[in-house]
């Protein structure tokens, strides 16, 4: 079964490879906006530890800010836990840490998140390739596109890098480009991707539901997402507890 408003997330234990689309979207009524390629990444690079993000985008923007943070205190940790999931992986080892939200399918040590992330495990058990899986999913889910981002942890390769301090991209900025960049589609339907899109500014021109949604995103009203399954739940006390317990052991305190 197709379903909408999703993104892929791949963590290839195998070889240590976080893998994620790029995609940022809205449904508004029957029809996808949507951006790619924004430079508003959920993956993050740290010193020590890749983050995997996915959720409300004003959500992901406060953990991103929240682990980016110095000095590392748990009692700055953002109190939102509905609408956002974490992965955390080692940047020395390449292994798994801990998640937190979300609902991940797990095969050997590799785990997918997302309505994509069903395609990409079954590509990536006959594949063993992450990115592929990627790009498999986004073929099968409407709500994953973009460039394929990517962390090669023990390769030391990527297309993610550590953003500078003094030039850090927020998701205000992928709010700000919807106008410019932005892209309309048809929700599918019947399992069928409709791959035709028009530009948001082009198709918000003649349709005033459109413009007046342009308009709340302008305003910081509407936020983009990159959902996944188990959005609508808080994170447990246990889930709270085994993270801090595992970011301790990275400094937090």
């Amino acid at each position: 079964m197709l379903l909408n408003k999703m993104t892929t997330n791949v963590f290839d234990g195998a070889v240590s490879v976080v893998a994620t689309d790029s995609r940022w979207s809205w449904v508004v009524g029957d029809k996808l906006v949507y951006l790619d390629d924004t430079g508003f990444d959920k993956i993050q690079v740290l010193p020590d530890l890749v983050v995997m993000y996915a959720g409300r985008g004003d959500l992901v923007q406060a953990w991103r800010n929240y682990f980016a943070a110095v000095p590392r205190t748990l009692a700055s940790q953002p109190a939102e836990t509905k609408e956002v999931c974490v992965c955390i992986i080692d940047a020395a080892t390449g292994q798994f840490v801990k998640s937190a939200g979300g609902v991940y399918t797990v095969f050997e040590t590799s785990r997918f998140g997302g309505s994509g992330g069903a395609f990409a495990c079954g590509c990536w058990m006959d594949n063993r390739d992450a990115l592929r899986a990627v790009e498999t999913a986004k073929h099968s889910d409407q709500s994953s596109g973009g460039e394929v981002r990517f962390v090669d942890i023990k390769g030391n390769g990527g297309n993610v890098k550590p953003l500078h301090p003094t030039n850090v991209l927020t998701i205000d900025m992928v709010n700000a480009a919807l106008h410019k960049r932005g892209q309309v589609m048809p929700i599918a339907k019947e399992n069928k991707i409709l791959n035709s899109s028009v530009p948001f500014k082009m198709a918000a021109a003649n349709d005033r539901e459109l413009e007046v949604f342009g308009e709340k995103v302008a305003n910081g009203e509407l936020p983009p997402h990159a959902p996944f399954y188990g959005m609508e739940r808080e994170w447990t006390p246990i889930e709270k507890e085994e993270l801090n317990d595992a970011l301790t052991r990275y400094g937090w305190k």
